[in-house]
């Protein structure tokens, strides 16, 4: 169950064997008893250091605490778990090594990391911590734990790997989004100020009276028309309709090999993220979201915490092929209210997109052309990332 621990000498221990082979050899040439028992009693610690190292890793196990799911530029934070399920003795200066590599769409250079624990009591748990940032969006590997330890004398090292395979996915960067943007969405629209009657809460202008109905509350009840007719009567409101916010991300590919084509569309993928993060957070009505690159996936729901890490989670391995489609259009103009503008964010333009039945009130952001900065803008790096884009923020452990 716990596996096989391996033992190798620590640079400390190959000095501390050269002095005793000097003694050793010392003694034999001069025939010196003293020095002989003073190389047996060297050799003594050493043997209590083996044994001690052997067991300090017996009956451990590890944990590893993830989201399955964040977004590029934010960092989020790594738990590992060391259960001691020994009855007696505890362990302690144990070094938990941790790796991350992206495995997606070839598998990089997987970067360690180590966190301390100082001491983990017969019977109980320890918990260390540290925070990543990645800046790339991919799907991202934490492969096995490996668990060392060198204490007490340093000469020795005990080590034992865990297998605790996990995986992360990474969601494009959330930016900010501009004035302009928030302009444009707060720009009057056909249908907009449309109204409906409505009964229970008055989140709309006073409306009308109506008989009691069954379910009504009594918040509501008109007393003097009540008294009046002798019959329960309620105040009637309405209210307006809900905002529609219509986002198709189109991510056509020209030349993935470019560089230039290739920030494009993370560009086009980190604006469509922030999009919808927006549109949770400022709770903005019913969310219509269409993703076209080597696939097609779509949503029709109110903005959510759940609903935001579904797109992440898709955005994260999606890449840019077909884009949006003839056929695919057609399918998101059944779900488009009248009066509402849909938003395509393109890493085309309009004219080479050549999509039939689009109305000239379609919002097109081509990420190619400059226009996208008038409405988005990237995150700052929050720190010096690596070769492969991922960041050690910070560590500790409790």
């Amino acid at each position: 169950m716990f596996g096989r621990r391996n033992v190798s000498v620590t640079a400390e221990g190959w000095y501390f064997l050269l002095v005793v082979l000097f003694i050793v050899t010392a003694a034999v040439m001069r025939e010196v008893n003293l020095l002989i028992i003073l190389a047996g009693m060297l050799l003594g610690p050493w043997l209590l250091h083996w044994r001690m190292v052997i067991t300090s890793l017996r009956e451990l196990e590890v944990q590893r605490n993830i989201p399955d799911v964040v977004c590029a530029m934010q960092p989020f934070r790594v738990e590992i778990t060391v259960h001691n399920q020994r009855q007696r003795r505890g362990s302690w200066c144990l070094t938990v090594e941790d790796r991350i590599g992206r495995r997606n769409p070839v598998r990089q250079r997987q970067v360690p990391v180590e966190v301390l624990i100082p001491y983990v009591a017969a019977g109980e748990s320890s918990t260390a911590s540290y925070h990543w940032l990645i800046d790339q969006r991919g799907l991202y590997q934490l492969p096995s734990l490996q668990l060392r330890t060198r204490f007490p004398f340093g000469l020795l090292q005990a080590r034992h790997r865990h297998q605790v395979d996990q995986t992360v996915r990474v969601g494009p960067a959330i930016g900010t989004l501009t004035a302009a943007w928030k302009n444009l969405l707060e720009t009057d629209r056909p249908g907009d100020n449309q109204t409906r009657p409505r009964q229970g809460r008055a989140d709309g202008d006073y409306y009308a009276l109506r008989p009691w109905r069954t379910g009504d509350s009594r918040r509501w009840i008109h007393w003097r028309t009540t008294a009046r007719i002798g019959k329960p009567a309620v105040k009637q409101f309405e209210q307006r309709y809900q905002q529609q916010l219509v986002v198709l991300l189109d991510l056509f590919g020209h030349d993935l090999e470019d560089p230039t084509d290739r920030l494009h569309v993370e560009l086009a993928a980190s604006m469509a993220m922030s999009v919808i993060q927006d549109a949770w957070q400022h709770e903005r009505g019913e969310l219509i979201v269409s993703l076209a690159g080597d696939s097609v996936h779509n949503w029709s729901a109110h903005p959510s915490r759940a609903l935001v890490q579904d797109v992440a989670s898709c955005l994260a391995t999606l890449e840019a092929a077909g884009g949006l489609s003839q056929e695919g259009w057609h399918k998101q103009l059944g779900r488009i209210r009248r009066g509402s503008r849909p938003i395509v964010i393109s890493t085309r333009s309009r004219e080479e997109a050549a999509l039939a039945q689009l109305g000239d009130d379609t919002i097109w952001i081509d990420c190619r052309s400059d226009e996208i900065w008038r409405y988005f803008q990237l995150p700052r790096p929050r720190a010096t990332t690596e070769d492969n884009g991922q960041v050690l923020l910070s560590e500790g452990t409790r």
